[in-house]
């Protein structure tokens, strides 16, 4: 509609270049209203990310630790920005929710994997072996959690509606590059600034 819309505005600007161009009615109402809504949902996801940093610094007790704790939190809205450029599907006031709530997943994850992971640390004094202990401990929740919230996505993929297909497609790849942003960066993250400590 967008598209259409402004190439009227453009075919109208060289019938008439003299005069003001203004399409009126519902539907451009309606446009400009899903351009607003679009646009405060970025502007917020942005702030969202800000105060999860500042957050996870404070759980974390620890500035380096809470940036780190971010980067895997960034995954999922790179996957999902990618498959919906790859796909063609437009960011628009449904599409651009997905993100948000999939951060909100993720970080849950990412805590829980940093926690224990400390916890096993205060115990062995080795990295390998207490991201080891949590892969095996904290990961199998993390797995089954992930495994149960994309088959109830995957529901959404039978609907004709294309939102609701794009929803479920979308909300399952987030959510799996999280569980893997998870699994293979957050640990070489930890490791690699060794943010618990030095070995023993």
């Amino acid at each position: 509609m967008t598209k259409d819309f402004n190439d009227i505005s453009h075919y109208a600007k060289e019938l008439f270049p003299e005069s003001d161009i203004n399409i009126v009615g519902s539907i451009p109402q309606f446009i400009k209203m899903i351009g607003y809504i679009t646009n405060g949902q970025i502007v917020s996801f942005g702030i969202a990310m800000f105060v999860i940093a500042l957050l996870m610094m404070i759980v974390f007790g620890s500035v380096k630790t809470g940036l780190i704790a971010l980067i895997p939190n960034l995954t999922p809205a790179l996957v999902i920005g990618g498959i919906m450029g790859f796909a063609d599907v437009p960011l628009d006031s449904s599409t651009v929710l997905i993100m948000p709530m999939i951060l909100g997943l993720a970080v849950d994850d990412t805590i829980h994997f940093i926690n224990h992971s400390k916890l096993e640390f205060l115990r062995t004094r080795n990295y390998r072996e207490s991201i080891l202990r949590s892969i095996r401990s904290v990961g199998v929740a993390l797995v089954f959690t992930t495994l149960v919230l994309s088959a109830n996505f995957l529901t959404y993929m039978t609907s004709e509606v294309k939102f609701y297909f794009f929803l479920g497609l979308l909300a399952i790849a987030g959510m799996i590059s999280a569980l893997f942003a998870d699994f293979f960066i957050t640990p070489l993250l930890l490791k690699r600034f060794k943010v618990f400590g030095k070995e023993k």
